[in-house]
């Protein structure tokens, strides 16, 4: 178990650098959980949490959609290894239900990796020798793409408050005011995605919905809250630009359809379309996993666009998590999905406060972020989303009765 936990957290850690550590290490994790001898007595247990039974519930019907999977077998399986992510969520919530210290590893593993990649874009920004050049398109990433730094960037702003409200002594209190200040500073001012301002002032708005306990609080709060945001609209160029591009590009993609697919947002909506069109032509089971991008391209060809056709377009996810899911494995596969991230928020309630605010936050952050990107489908937003709640939740459900022998 602690060398499951130990890879663990060094995946978390890996999270903002590399998506080949945060695959090998999770991978690790959870085979060393499986080799500890003791995963089967705690898997029959914590399924009995209605949480954990909703995800075994869904991957189940993802392993048996491959029965009706459009696409060849070999397609079918990759989609079951894009979702091995999933299986991450049960051996994390048993390691932290029976060892409740590695949460905090766990917390402060991401913590210090997400102001460390904060640091280094800085240094991108400042030209610093031995750190890459700013991206023209991007802004100042560190190795990672700017829709993973900005999701990251959101979860550095909530563990930043969780530090300055519950640390344990006065420097980390400071430093997670830090952390918070550069979060801010980074997504906004030196980066050009909208997944970031988006993540980061979700972060922000999540703090006036849960972390208030009296109305005095949540008036105070609320009048940091907006007056910051406006403060930070108004004096960040790159948001200005983001914004008035992302609206340019709507308005082409409704004008102009010839050019509609060419731009950011073209090519989201233009997937988006075509994801309801297979979703309406399969809208109960779907295709079956790892059908998405035979089935977008079969509707291509409905309209005569074939692959020497110049408005063709290669999908591999259409930028919502949503839309992926129901093609997949149909509405009834969806409902599934959303009951399991339901129960989490209303299952958070009963945990401590400094954590019940952090996943409910989270959950915002991540349930708007799958509106414009695939983060179930993605590599570290994925992974990172369902390890960070499983630590959540498996210290919070320690004590409760659905673990209980009878």
């Amino acid at each position: 178990m602690q060398i499951a936990g130990w890879s663990f957290v060094i995946a978390i850690f890996s999270a903002a650098f590399s998506t080949a550590l945060i695959n090998i290490f999770s991978i690790a994790g959870f085979v060393f959980w499986l080799l500890s001898g003791h995963a089967v007595a705690q898997m029959k247990r914590i399924v009995r949490n209605p949480i954990c039974l909703t995800l075994l519930s869904f991957i189940l019907l993802l392993v048996v959609s491959i029965s009706w999977s459009t696409p060849s077998i070999s397609s079918a399986l990759d989609g079951i290894k894009t979702y091995r992510k999933l299986f991450f969520f049960f051996s994390v919530f048993a390691l932290c239900w029976f060892l409740p210290q590695w949460k905090e590893r766990l917390l402060n593993a991401l913590f210090c990796s997400v102001v460390l990649m904060g640091f280094a874009s800085i240094c991108v920004a400042m030209g610093v020798p031995g750190f890459p050049e700013p991206d023209p398109w991007q802004g100042a990433i560190f190795l990672k793409n700017h829709i993973t730094q900005g999701f990251l960037m959101g979860l550095l702003v909530l563990l930043g408050v969780r530090q300055i409200l519950f640390g344990t002594n006065k420097l980390w209190k400071i430093f997670g005011g830090f952390a918070v200040v550069l979060a801010i500073y980074v997504t906004f001012y030196l980066t050009n995605g909208r997944t970031g301002f988006l993540s980061v002032g979700l972060a922000l708005g999540s703090l006036v919905l849960f972390l208030p306990r009296t109305l005095k609080q949540k008036v105070v709060i609320l009048g940091v809250v907006t007056l910051l945001m406006a403060a930070i609209l108004a004096t960040s160029d790159r948001f200005q630009n983001r914004f008035s591009q992302a609206t340019a590009e709507i308005e082409q993609y409704s004008t102009q359809v010839d050019t509609k697919q060419k731009t950011s947002m073209g090519l989201r909506m233009l997937f988006w379309e075509r994801g309801f069109n297979i979703i309406e032509s399969a809208p109960f089971l779907g295709y079956g996993v790892g059908s998405w991008s035979y089935q977008f391209d079969q509707d291509q060809l409905k309209d005569g666009i074939d692959k020497a056709n110049a408005k063709y377009q290669v999908c591999g996810n259409p930028h919502n998590d949503y839309i992926m899911m129901a093609a997949q494995v149909g509405v009834f596969g969806l409902m599934l999905w959303l009951l399991f991230l339901g129960m989490m928020y209303r299952f958070a309630k009963i945990m401590d406060f400094k954590d019940s605010f952090l996943i409910h936050g989270m959950l915002v952050i991540y349930c708007c972020g799958c509106l414009f990107n695939s983060f179930t489908y993605d590599v570290t937003e994925g992974t990172v989303f369902l390890i960070l709640s499983a630590s959540l939740l498996g210290t919070a459900f320690r004590h409760i009765d659905f673990f209980s022998e009878s």
